[in-house]
């Protein structure tokens, strides 16, 4: 018997209608497991390495994906009985690289969340949300209970010596 995950589709659409515009658009969708973060983290490592940005610039969106996709499932699906998709999109522009993580779990309150600016004085569930502030140069998230959560995720810098 083979311990391989069970194949399920994974969605990968690269747009650039006009080329000599930005932003090119990479639009992924893979079902809400950990078994499949591998290829989302392929991705923007394949991403970050055409746009010559730093190891650490990668690493640190490789971070921050992963913990966003953790929370989709973790915060998301785990709970609501249902097998769900989390759609990531990055969009790359001259200055900045985004990240967008959506799932259409359960969703949270977002006023309800209170995120601490001492790493000591969080819960453990509250961590992965301090590291993506903390490696991105913006954090946005967007959520509603019973709709969803959209986390965006945005790296600056000069990316216009990269022709797509």
């Amino acid at each position: 018997m083979c311990d391989c995950i069970e194949p399920k589709e994974i969605h990968l659409h690269v747009d650039n209608p006009n080329e000599d515009v930005s932003p090119v658009m990479v639009y992924l969708s893979i079902p809400a497991s950990p078994n499949y973060w591998v290829v989302a983290r392929l991705v923007v490592s394949g991403i970050g390495a055409f746009l010559a940005l730093t190891y650490e610039d990668i690493d640190d969106l490789k971070i921050s994906l992963t913990e966003a996709l953790s929370n989709a499932i973790e915060h998301g699906y785990r709970d609501s009985g249902k097998e769900g998709r989390v759609a990531i999109v990055f969009s790359i522009e001259d200055d900045r690289i985004t990240v967008s993580v959506v799932d259409r779990g359960k969703g949270f309150d977002i006023a309800a969340m209170a995120l601490e600016e001492d790493e000591n004085a969080l819960s453990s569930s509250e961590f992965g949300l301090f590291l993506m502030k903390n490696l991105s140069d913006k954090l946005e998230i967007q959520s509603s209970v019973d709709m969803g959560t959209k986390v965006v995720i945005v790296k600056s810098g000069d990316l216009s010596t990269t022709s797509i």
